[in-house]
């Protein structure tokens, strides 16, 4: 096939292009995350000092799980996950308004029941997925799982996190307002 045999693609799906190689390149650059560090060291220091004996994992800096002893409660599994989402989202370099419920697909729900208990019919644990956000754009492979064991407070027990801090990152308003029929149209001539 030669070269002119490829259509130019439009323009607005150049910025989308151009809007991935973005945010390619804050994942890539040291300074997005030192930036943040302190930040999120404050944060992490706060969950500790009021959590003593809690014990992370990290892989690239960035904090993959938080787990040892309960380091939450309230009256339910998602309202303890939603107090951690609230006060905790700093711990990964991201606002709470960052984290969205991940849904299951025609539902309203975004628990999943862990280690069934047939004797009792109920599960041992709840975990509460929730996705990364950025400019109502979700972060690909981008999430926080809770798990909560469900007693009679409800204590966190882990939090396991592919969240990424895009530090001052913003997408750009035109990409977000991208018709989307005009994206597909363009590939389809």
């Amino acid at each position: 096939m030669k070269l002119t045999q490829y259509k130019c693609i439009s323009g607005r799906m150049s910025k989308t292009f151009l809007c991935s190689f973005l945010i390619a390149i804050c994942f890539a650059c040291p300074t997005v995350n030192a930036a943040r560090t302190a930040k999120v060291q404050a944060a992490l220091n706060q969950l500790r000092q009021e959590n003593p004996g809690l014990r992370t994992s990290e892989s690239n800096g960035e904090i993959t799980r938080i787990f040892g002893k309960s380091f939450g409660s309230s009256t339910s599994p998602v309202a303890t996950a939603e107090d951690f989402r609230v006060n905790y989202a700093q711990v990964f370099g991201l606002e709470p308004s960052d984290l969205k419920p991940t849904y299951k697909a025609g539902t309203s729900d975004n628990t999943q029941g862990i280690m069934y208990d047939r004797s009792s019919g109920t599960y041992k644990f709840t975990l509460i997925k929730y996705s990364q956000f950025q400019s109502s754009i979700p972060v690909f492979r981008s999430q926080l799982k809770l798990l909560v064991r469900n007693e009679s407070d409800y204590p966190l027990v882990m939090a396991s996190s592919s969240l990424r801090d895009l530090g001052k990152y913003q997408v750009d308003p035109e990409v977000v307002n991208i018709d989307k029929n005009g994206v597909i149209s363009s590939f389809k001539d």
